[in-house]
């Protein structure tokens, strides 16, 4: 038995661990295949949940800019808002369409026929707004077309007919029309229209009253009926506008519910698909780090049992060969009859023990003669470091001497050189200040001369610019005087206007008497009458105020004129007291411009001395740096010398010791 367990190898034992692992690979590649084909169908459902969720919200998104179409034309009146509409209504119905096939597909069936309610009543709504815009159409998309337009002109040529009659009766029977037509328009109130035909009733009696030709009588009565039918076209049109917009309010309002309770369950059913799809990554991550623990777990054994099997016989070789390595040369080798790896490293291990006692024989007779060799050489080493001794030291010695007064020459020039440095310093430093003082003085003198030029400059042009200003006052006296005249000139357009709005509220009076005399009719005329009367008295109230701002105005131009008259006095003396400055300046001038020579002069002679200092000053410097050189090199020098002959005193030491 025990000879059957030595034949089998390392190598297949090895093997069969790797065996293991290939296995549980393979299980775990199949486990992989299986959760992949699992995981991409729920992860097609999940896809297919946003798509139908983002389809969705996009049809919700359209159907909100259809309503805004919806309101814009409503509220502008304009025909690209319906063809938009239209558009709109027709890329949701398609849009329906498609999401109606993919909720089928995905196996929605409740949702599907959800969609399809919703699909209907979203077209009920399409088909009512298109008869709202075209009731719209109809009634006019602005004041010139459809219904409206024709009602303007109806009105229009009862107006003109109204106007040649020139009968304040009829008139203000067709200001009544006029007034219910238009609270009829503002409120869109039943009552109105009911009015609108009273007051036409009311006006045709009072054209059949009239003595008027037959002709005059039949045309307006024509074109009374003809503003009446156009008006009464328009009623019945914008009451079908009342209840289709109602209408559309209405069933938005009921299809919007619709709308959020569908998205509510795509989402859900979107959220179902997502949540599904984890949970199959989840298990399937789950089977397969099983599956790779099982295998983790097989290997581990089968490693741990063939590992105790190699590990026994190689510890027990390993103990053997340490103690061979220690001398021990009659340790017994284990493996000696194994056929497999270790025994083959048993043999081995008994050659290298044989090579080791014949190894130990040569080195003890190695010993014994190196042993010998060793006493010739120190006696040999010994004799040299002597004759070393004798022929350098004696030249360390000269040198480390020599260096030393070097070093002590090099110190005492670079204190001379730094004596030298300082007092030149000193010297630079107190030609610099006098130098500075000149150029100081100098830049002070030039200041002063620039000063008194530039005053000088000032002086002159303060005296043209006080000469213009005397120009300048005499043009605005002129100005003054033309603008008193004028204000004199608006004081007497003033008073015509006053008299114009006199005029004007007598006439309204005597239009406020005729409309109490026309009565019910004239009441109209009356209002009117009052208005003009009262935008005449603030005509007359405004005038009279404009005359006293006026009158004020005057008074201010002449006082303000005389002022000017007296700035051109004053003006006029200062250009002289500037003249005569001006003079003065110009000596001045001259004055300090020779001062200023002068100082520029000793400036320059300060400056060449400082220069002259500023060299001593810098060979100075240079002086000391090559002391300081030199010192550093005879400082440097003394050191290395001390070094060598150390080193030269461990080298022979050493020698020695050896």
């Amino acid at each position: 038995m025990r000879s059957v367990r030595f034949q089998l190898r390392l190598t297949h034992k090895i093997a069969a661990i790797g065996l293991v692992g290939v296995l549980g690979l393979a299980a775990v590649g199949l486990i992989y295949e299986e959760g992949t084909w699992s995981q991409d169908r729920a992860r097609k459902v999940a896809e297919d949940s946003r798509a139908i969720a983002g389809l969705t919200r996009r049809i919700s998104i359209e159907m909100l800019e259809v309503r805004r179409d919806e309101k814009n034309f409503l509220l502008r009146k304009q025909e690209s808002y319906v063809k938009h509409h239209a558009q709109l209504s027709g890329a949701i119905g398609r849009d329906f369409d498609e999401l109606k096939v993919m909720v089928k597909s995905s196996g929605y069936g409740a949702l599907a026929d959800q969609l399809e309610v919703i699909h209907d009543a979203f077209e009920s709504y399409a088909d009512d707004f298109a008869v709202l815009a075209m009731v719209q159409t109809k009634i006019g998309l602005d004041e010139t077309s459809g219904l409206s337009g024709s009602l303007r002109k109806a009105v229009d040529v009862v107006e003109a007919g109204v106007a040649e009659i020139n009968d304040p009766k009829l008139t203000g029977r067709l200001l009544v029309m006029r007034r219910f037509e238009k609270d009829f328009m503002l409120w869109r109130d039943d009552k109105y229209a009911a009015e609108f035909n009273k007051a036409a009733v009311a006006f045709s009696l009072a054209l059949t009253e009239m003595d008027l030709p037959h002709e005059v009588q039949e045309k307006l009565s024509l074109n009374l009926d003809e503003y009446s039918r156009d008006f009464a076209g328009w009623v019945g049109a914008i009451r079908q506008i009342v209840r289709s917009d109602s209408d559309l309010g209405t069933n938005f309002q009921n299809l919007e519910p619709k709308v959020a309770e569908a998205i509510s369950e795509i989402d859900r059913l979107s959220g179902l698909a997502d949540a599904s799809e984890r949970a199959l990554r989840d298990t399937m991550k789950l089977r397969m780090v099983s599956a790779l623990a099982l295998a983790a777990l097989a290997m581990c054994g089968l490693s741990f049992l063939l590992g105790r099997a190699v590990s026994q016989p190689i510890s027990a070789m390993t103990g053997a060969l340490t103690k061979l390595a220690d001398g021990d040369f009659h340790v017994a080798l284990p493996g000696l009859d194994r056929s497999d790896e270790i025994g083959k490293m048993a043999g081995a291990a008994r050659i290298f023990k044989d090579n080791m006692i014949e190894a130990e024989r040569l080195r003890a007779e190695q010993l014994a003669d190196q042993q010998a060799r060793s006493v010739q050489r120190r006696d040999e080493r010994l004799r040299l470091a002597s004759g070393f001794h004798d022929a350098v030291g004696s030249i360390v010695d000269k040198v480390s001497s020599e260096a030393a007064e070097l070093e002590a020459a090099a110190a005492t020039l670079t204190r001379t050189a730094e004596t030298t440095l300082e007092l030149s310093g000193v010297v630079a430093g107190a030609s610099g200040e006098a130098s500075s003082s000149i150029r100081s003085v100098a830049a002070a003198t030039g200041e002063m001369t620039s000063s008194v030029e530039q005053i000088g400059r000032q002086v002159v042009e303060s005296r043209k610019i006080a000469q213009v200003a005397v120009e300048h006052a005499r043009t605005t006296d002129a100005r003054m005087t033309a603008l008193s005249q004028a204000a004199g000139r608006i004081g007497e357009v003033v008073q015509l206007i006053t008299g114009i709005a006199e005029q004007t509220n007598l006439l309204a009076l005597n239009a406020t008497i005729e409309a109490a005399r026309a009565g019910e009719a004239g009441r109209g005329f009356a209002v009117v009458a009052q208005e003009v009367k009262a935008l005449a008295a603030q005509t007359a109230k405004a005038t009279e105020e404009i005359g006293k701002q006026i009158l004020g105005m005057q008074t201010a131009t002449e006082e303000s004129l005389e002022a000017i008259k007296e700035i051109g006095a004053v003006i006029l003396q200062i250009s002289d007291v500037s003249g005569v400055i001006a003079a003065a300046m110009e000596e001045q001038g001259i004055a300090t411009r020779e001062i200023a020579r002068n100082v520029q002069t000793a400036s320059d002679g300060a400056a060449r001395v400082g220069s002259a200092i500023s060299d001593v000053h810098h060979g100075a410097a240079d002086t000391g740096s090559a002391s300081g050189q030199v010192l550093s090199s005879a400082q440097s020098l003394s050191s290395q010398a001390n070094r060598l002959k150390l080193e030269v005193d461990s080298f022979l030491a050493s020698i020695r010791a050896a």
